[in-house]
């Protein structure tokens, strides 16, 4: 705020005509001039250290370009120097490090979902690649109105519009890949994930590990049934049962019970567990915890009956397939 005595003198070099070519008007007039500057910056003195957001907000998120003769250690630390998120920031906001997002990037980007029009070399070209898959990762991590097309447009700087067709174009790109990194092991490919157990825990022929996890849901289903997806640990929740290998890749899974299902009840309706010679080759089987029921194609850990102790062996034995 201008003090009384500054307010004053601007108010006489505004009133008082007569003097013009005094020069004390003269340094009321600067003086005005000055005040009215100030008054209209939010900050007089900005610090160096201050990070200005540039109109692309895409670029807001990404590494500079960087010319392509410099070593990879002059590009990351210009890379660190002028990101707006650092990598913390990044996680939080697309649920992903920017190394996963890079190779999820390298995946997709040649797909010919990306292409122009109709899928040729026609019309307007699309957005880069990496933009729709920014506005893909921020919309499936993020939950209730943050979805809105209204709220992408205002963090992004796009259309309304152009928020569906970049996630339905990054969906699609996606779903392309399932042959190549999910799928059930063949022959061959059994005998040595089965060879790597063994060698590890002392388990032969294990195939894949079984377990359910829950998926919580934001929303009560607006079903008939909706007291059944209530789990033992989130409000409403899917159950998903999910079989994976011993190098963490998941290999089959089943999803769509509601929460209060059984692990053993979804495991059951598996066509894995229907037609079990379809994926299993003699003697190999899959582990699961005690949740599930022992057979010749899942060995399960050994179940503490009421009342009763646990034999030292079951323990022994139990504690092997849990480090599995």
């Amino acid at each position: 705020m201008m003090s009384r005595r500054v307010k004053e003198r601007v108010c006489r070099s505004i009133e008082d005509e007569s003097d013009d070519d005094s020069m004390e008007d003269a340094k009321d007039e600067a003086l005005t001039s000055l005040i009215t500057h100030c008054e209209g910056k939010r900050y007089l003195f900005c610090p160096l250290k201050n990070r200005k957001g540039r109109p692309d907000r895409f670029s807001d998120d990404l590494p500079p370009d960087v010319p392509i003769d410099e070593d990879e250690a002059a590009i990351e630390q210009s890379a660190k120097e002028y990101r707006w998120l650092n990598d913390d920031e990044f996680l939080q906001k697309y649920r992903m490090s920017r190394f996963a997002f890079d190779w999820v990037l390298e995946q997709i980007e040649d797909c010919d979902v990306f292409t122009t029009v109709g899928n040729k070399k026609e019309g307007r070209p699309q957005a880069p690649v990496i933009h729709q898959l920014m506005v893909f990762l921020k919309y499936i991590g993020t939950e209730g109105s943050g979805t809105a097309n209204k709220n992408q447009r205002n963090m992004f700087g796009i259309g309304e519009g152009t928020s569906d067709v970049y996630r339905d174009r990054v969906m699609k790109a996606i779903r392309k890949l399932k042959p190549i990194y999910y799928g059930w092991p063949d022959k061959e490919e059994r005998k040595k994930l089965a060879k790597k157990v063994l060698k590890k825990t002392g388990f032969p022929n294990v195939v894949g590990i079984a377990d359910g996890t829950l998926f919580p849901l934001a929303f009560e289903p607006q079903t008939e049934d909706a007291p059944d997806y209530k789990g033992r640990k989130h409000l409403y929740t899917l159950t998903v049962m999910i079989v994976c290998d011993y190098n963490r890749k998941i290999r089959f899974y089943h999803a769509g019970f509601p929460g209060s299902a059984h692990d053993m009840r979804v495991y059951r309706n598996m066509d894995l567990f229907l037609n079990p010679r379809n994926y299993f080759s003699e003697n190999e089987f899959n582990l699961g915890d005690s949740a599930f029921s022992n057979s010749p194609y899942m060995v399960a850990s050994f179940k503490k009956q009421h009342g009763e102790e646990m034999t030292e062996e079951h323990e022994k034995f139990n504690k092997l397939l849990s480090k599995v």
